[in-house]
């Protein structure tokens, strides 16, 4: 009875070893994920992109879940070749936030990019100037994509009600006529 007992446990605590570990690994997948972590008055939610129905749902289940909880999170399926462009877009901003982070205060930071490929997960942040820059460029990227460049501008327009220091920071990007 005793022997019967224990290996039941050995056995259900190896089933529940397996099912956290196979539920934390990003296996083939390719994901982005866009996060407002600055200061805020109202919620702000991210946006997951990847290239299949698995990814944003993995992302949304295993990584958002761990950082905040969203009852919706807008989930974005795109071809293979945007998934590639969008990631290597990100990368490129990854390293100016790198280069200009020196030069920037932390709080300034207020946008988090999760970027996940079957070669690992990395994370950076980066400022409202530099991430309103990236959004444009994935804006262009995902021009066939209608549902998607309307939530990245919604996101825009979320940051760039961004205060700093309890003034608002204007659009740097806007032409005054």
């Amino acid at each position: 009875m005793r022997r019967t007992t224990i290996v039941i446990l050995v056995i259900l605590l190896s089933s529940a070893i397996t099912l956290v570990t196979e539920a934390h690994k990003p296996m083939n997948l390719n994901v982005l994920g866009i996060e407002y972590i600055g200061p805020q008055d109202h919620p702000i939610g991210p946006i997951v992109i990847s290239d299949s129905k698995e990814g944003t749902e993995w992302f949304s289940r295993v990584v958002l879940k761990r950082t905040i909880a969203w009852e919706y999170t807008p989930e974005f399926v795109v071809s293979a070749s945007v998934m590639k462009s969008l990631i290597s877009e990100a990368e490129v901003h990854r390293d100016i936030a790198k280069h200009d982070l020196s030069d920037t205060s932390e709080i300034n930071q207020i946008v988090r990019i999760t970027v996940v490929t079957p070669q690992g997960q990395s994370k950076f942040l980066i400022n409202q100037k530099l991430a309103y820059s990236m959004l444009e460029k994935f804006k262009g990227l995902c021009n066939d994509n209608q549902p998607l460049q309307s939530e990245i501008s919604l996101f825009q327009s979320e940051i760039l009600s961004f205060k700093e220091y309890g003034t608002t920071i204007v659009n740097p990007f806007k032409i005054s006529t």
